[in-house]
């Protein structure tokens, strides 16, 4: 089972193997998917083109060390409604 974390009021609080939605550092992402951020409550639309060597669009976060996400699912595409009831149902906070 790949790590995973728990959070404490929607804040990351360190990595762990019991956490519902798979949880990684940003840059470890290698699927498509929704992505949120545990700690800011972003969503992050990663669409199968992003991914591809080559391929446009580039993604590009610049912040002070790695932060993690969770994949809400793995439709980029995905209703915002759609992301903040998965987030909720697990207790995690949203900023979208």
């Amino acid at each position: 089972m790949p790590k995973t974390s728990k959070t404490t009021e929607g804040k990351w609080t360190g990595w762990s193997s019991d956490f519902p939605l798979p949880v990684m550092p940003f840059e470890e992402i290698n699927e498509p998917g929704a992505y949120l951020d545990v700690n800011t409550g972003n969503l992050f639309r990663i669409p199968p083109e992003a991914l591809r060597l080559g391929h446009s669009p580039v993604i590009s976060v610049t912040c002070n060390g790695s932060f993690p996400v969770c994949r809400l699912s793995d439709d980029p595409y995905m209703t915002r409604v759609q992301a903040k009831t998965i987030a909720a149902d697990h207790n995690l906070w949203t900023n979208f």
